[in-house]
C-alpha cells in the first residue's frame, strides 16, 4: 500500500525522496483492513489503490486486495497526513504547500 502512495506521488511529479529532503513526511494515522475472504500464505495478490478527496488535513486512500485480479479478498482504508519535521518536532500541515 505504501508503494502505491509513493508511486502515485511520482506520477504527479513529486518524489517522496524530494518531500523528505524538504523536511516533509506522510505518516499513516489510521489503518483499517476488512477481510472478506482469507488470504493464505503463497497467494498471489494484486493491490489496487486509489486516493480519495482530502478531508481537512487527512488524506484517505482505499486499497483492494484481489486474488488473480478478480476475486476481492480484503479492503483497506488508510488515512495519512502531511507533517513538517524539524528535529524532534512534527507540525501537522493543514494547507498543502504549492
Amino acid at each position: 500500500m505504501e508503494e502505491a502512495r509513493v508511486s502515485a506521488l511520482s506520477e504527479v511529479g513529486i518524489s517522496y525522496e524530494y518531500l523528505s529532503s524538504k523536511g516533509f513526511e506522510m505518516p499513516v494515522t489510521s489503518l483499517k483492513i476488512k477481510y472478506q475472504k482469507a488470504i493464505l500464505h503463497g497467494d498471489r495478490i494484486v493491490l489496487k489503490s486509489q486516493a480519495l478527496s482530502r478531508v481537512g488535513a487527512r488524506w484517505p486512500w482505499n486499497t483492494g486486495f484481489f486474488k488473480e485480479g478478480i476475486d476481492k479478498l480484503a479492503e483497506a482504508n488508510v488515512e495519512i497526513v502531511l507533517v513538517k519535521v524539524d528535529g524532534a518536532t512534527r507540525q501537522l500541515i493543514r494547507n498543502i504547500p504549492e
